[in-house]
Order: structure tokens, then sequence, then C-alpha cells
């Protein structure tokens, strides 16, 4: 009797309930039918709907900028557009909706992306950015600011003394290597979205922009540090007198041999009121090689070798930093970018930066360029990086310095010669190559250099191995 009491109070409860519309009939059919409710269905319309647009937006974010750019604005732009008419596509099919989510998820996080999403063509030039380079190497400006300074006599005299300097390279050399380039690197300067490779490179942006100057991507490395440009109250006599003198100074020995010592470039680099690492030159040689500077970053790789880009003179992350650089050409209508790396590349260095060999692994397309390397890959402590050049690179253009030439022999690559082949110079005890003075005395089809290019500057026993791995038959 009490039971049907109770069935007889429930019901009466109830049919009150409905018609005061305190509760919906349909939620309470489904929660008496499954005998469990679904805790998703008692959510509101506008939180379900809330929570799917959370889950399908929230990708690893590779771009660390807090305040995007109008170029990335541009860019996620599109990439969202794409992102949408990818989804109306898997919707019409949905198992190859579920692969491309995984493919998608591991290109979300990619290096090559990470980069790429920085800065695009659309980035205006940094006024003050490309007037300090010309000033520094000695070309004519045209920017308000740097008026009086560019009037200074300090300045005048940098431009008199740069100017002849400057005249003598380029006549002797950069002029012949551009005409050599021209008629043996048309191939190799033909290929899209290719990277140039530069180890132990240092500052030398010149001689990687006159081989190479169509590449999207140029990877730098030496063991001297970035630096920074002078400032503004740097400016000022005398210690802008002593700025510019030291430019000149750091710049002798490549104006004279076209190649840098690292020993003097320790010294010279990182003197008091004088210019601070390679920055200031990497500079000058963008301005001489008719191009103008978008932007100037600090980057950072974490350990997988994703890059983060920042301020430059932001040091408060944690990772290896480098230089990263955008710079337009003014025969060009698409940006080229550069990275450097201050990084000693021993292979006794190398297990702490595993990071580095990640990030140049990410880059396609990759071509070694190998100059006045103090035979560095001759040796057993640099495996890391000869190996890299071997297995990940398709050609490589370099002196005796570079990899031996057996190891291209071994490895079944194709090698040009030019020019005549001599013992290295008495800095080196070691370096010198049986196999390849015997394939010099004995191969008919050297091509002449007239232009010296490496340690033999003052003779003409410039030797360049133009080198390229053979196409694989499937």
């Amino acid at each position: 009797m009490q039971m049907y009491t109770r069935v007889f109070v429930a019901v009466i409860l109830i049919s009150f309930l409905l018609s005061l519309n305190l509760i919906d009939l349909k939620v309470f059919n489904r929660a008496f039918q499954s005998g469990t409710p679904n805790s998703d269905n008692y959510l509101p319309t506008e939180k379900k709907q809330s929570n799917t647009l959370q889950t399908t937006t929230n990708k690893p974010i590779t771009d660390k900028a807090k305040t995007p750019t109008q170029p990335q604005l541009q860019k996620n732009r599109q990439e969202t557009t794409k992102e949408n008419k990818k989804e109306e596509k898997d919707k019409k099919t949905p198992q190859k909706n579920a692969n491309n989510q995984a493919n998608n998820t591991n290109a979300s996080i990619s290096i090559l992306e990470t980069k790429q999403r920085m800065a695009e063509d659309s980035l205006l030039p940094q006024q003050e950015y490309t007037a300090l380079a010309k000033m520094l190497a000695a070309m004519p400006i045209d920017y308000e600011p740097y008026k009086s300074v560019y009037e200074d006599k300090a300045t005048k005299l940098h431009y008199l003394e740069f100017e002849k300097a400057w005249e003598g390279l380029k006549k002797q050399k950069l002029d012949k290597m551009q005409t050599w380039r021209d008629e043996e690197l048309i191939d190799l300067n033909q290929q899209q979205g290719s990277t140039l490779f530069y180890p132990f490179s240092g500052p030398d942006f010149l001689n990687a922009y006159h081989l190479f100057p169509n590449c999207e991507y140029y990877l730098m490395f030496g063991l001297e540090r970035i630096g920074e440009l002078p400032k503004k109250d740097q400016m000022k006599p005398p210690i802008w007198a002593n700025y510019l003198f030291s430019v000149r100074q750091a710049l002798s020995e490549l104006m004279q041999r076209n190649y840098f010592i690292t020993a003097r470039m320790s010294v010279t680099l990182n003197n008091p009121n004088a210019v601070k690492g390679v920055l200031p030159l990497i500079c000058i040689f963008l301005a001489r090689t008719d191009n103008e500077i978008l932007s100037i970053q600090r980057v950072y790789l974490d350990k997988q070798g994703n890059a983060t880009y920042t301020h430059l003179h932001d040091y408060s992350k944690k990772g290896l930093s480098g230089l990263y650089i955008v710079f337009l050409n003014k025969n060009k209508e698409k940006a080229q970018r550069l990275y450097y790396f201050s990084a000693d590349l021993a292979d006794a260095a190398m297990p702490a930066k595993k990071e580095l060999i990640n990030f140049i692994k990410a880059f396609d397309n990759k071509i070694t360029l190998i100059k006045s390397a103090s035979y560095l890959l001759h040796t057993t402590h640099f495996s890391t990086i000869r190996n890299l050049i071997l297995d990940d690179t398709f050609a490589c253009l370099q002196d005796d310095t570079g990899v031996p030439y057996s190891y291209y022999v071994k490895n079944n690559w194709d090698v040009q010669l030019y020019g005549k082949y001599d013992k290295p110079i008495r800095d080196f005890n070691y370096g010198y190559q049986l196999d390849l003075q015997q394939r010099f005395n004995t191969d008919k089809t050297i091509k002449p250099l007239n232009f010296t290019f490496g340690y033999h500057w003052w003779t003409d026993k410039s030797s360049i191995l133009l080198c390229r791995k053979k196409k694989r038959v499937e």
C-alpha cells in the first residue's frame, strides 16, 4: 500500500512540474530510457558548440611572438582558409580525413613551418638598418637621422679608404668569380627553394652570395659571436673614428685575400668602442650585394631543433641562439633569409648541440660551400659535419680544405676540377692529397681559373672542386 502511495505521489509531482515547464520531457525520457544519463546531454546547446570549437582550434603553437606582425596575420588567414577548404573536403571522405589529421599534426609542429611563418615577402625595408649598413659599407645614404654622422670627417675618410680597398677586391676577385659562376653554376643557381649550407663561414656572406645569389636560405656558422650594430652614442668623435677604423681593420684580410683569419677576428671583433661580432660585417656585405634589410632577429632552438624568434637583444630564452636576418635584393621580388650560429662544430661539441643538427637537416635542397676551412674536415675531429655534407646535401663547392677528395670518390660523387692544385700553405702541416694531385696531373677536363680562391691567394695555384651527388637509379 505504501509503495503505491509513493508512486502516485511521484506521478502527481512530475505532472505538476511538466505543467510549469520546469523540466524538459525529452531529457526526462532519455534519462529514463538509458538508466544512466550522459553528462553531455545536459549541457546547453551554446556550451556544446563552444567546447567543439575549442577542440578543433587548440593546435600546437609554433610561433612564440606574442604580437603577430602583419605578414604573420596574412599567413594565418591563408592557412585558416586552407584548413576550412580541407575540412569541407574531408567531410566527404571520413577515412581520408583521419589519415590527414595525423599528417597535419606533424606538419603543424614542423621546424620549417616555424621558420616560414616569421617573416614574409611583404615586410617593408627597415630604413635604419639599411642606412646604417650602407654607411658602414661606404655607400651613399639618404636618411635624415644619420645626416650629421654621414657628413662627419671620420665618415668621409672611411668612404675613401673603404672604397679604394673594395674596388681592388671587386676587380681582382669578385667580378671574375661572378663571371665564372654564370658559366659553371647555372643549374645550381636555378634550383627552386635551395639552401646554402656554409660551415666555418664566419661572417663571409660576401662569397656565399656572389657564388649562390638565388638561395632561399643561407646557413652560416663560425666561432665568432653575433655581436651588435653601433649605437647612436658611438657615432660621435673620436669614438666614431675609432669604430670605423676597426671596421676597415676587421675587413683588411678579406679585402686582400678574400678570406678571414679566425685567430685575428677573435681580437678585432672584441675590442671596446670597436666593431663587435659578425653582425656589422654581415650587414656591410648585405649592402654591398644590393640587399635591403627587412628584419634582424634572434632565433632560439629548443632540444628538438624547433625555432623560436624574438627581439635581437632578447637574451632571456633558453637554448642555442643565433642570428636571423630577412633581406630583399633590389632585383628580386622574393625575400631571402640568413641564419648565423656562433658554434663549435667539432665532434666533441656536437653531442650537446643535437638541436643544431636537427635544425640543419630540416632544410631541403642543400648545397654546401667550404672555403679556407683550415683543413678541419680532413681530421677525425669533424666527422659529424663531414658526414652531414656527404649524406644530406646534393652538391658541394669547395677548395682543397673541404671534404677530402677520397670521400667523394668512395661515395661515388661526380667531381669537376678547376684551376691548379698545390700542397697546403706552410701554416698547415697536413691536408696534402696525393690522389687529388694525381687527378690534377692526368685529367684533361680540368678547367682554368682566372681568380684566386682560398689560401693560395698570392699565386695562380688555386683549386676548386665542384662535387655533385649522383642521382640514384630506382
